[in-house]
């Protein structure tokens, strides 16, 4: 497993679990560590559109 599968992993189980549980705030949060997570190991695109996502969601739950 490399470094970046762990952390990764566990942001996408947290993500999905927030998802199933309608918990946006938690969603917005969790996108946001999966870009951290991108954007430390060399994925800046996908860190990118994490934190697009992340920025979405979080003004969605706003309304």
């Amino acid at each position: 497993m490399s470094a970046e599968q762990g952390p990764r992993r566990l942001a996408e189980q947290a993500l999905t679990l927030h998802r199933n549980l309608g918990n946006r705030l938690g969603e917005a949060e969790t996108l946001n560590e999966l870009g951290q997570v991108f954007a430390e190991f060399g994925s800046p695109a996908a860190a990118m559109t994490s934190f697009q996502e992340a920025l979405e969601v979080a003004r969605a739950g706003r309304a």
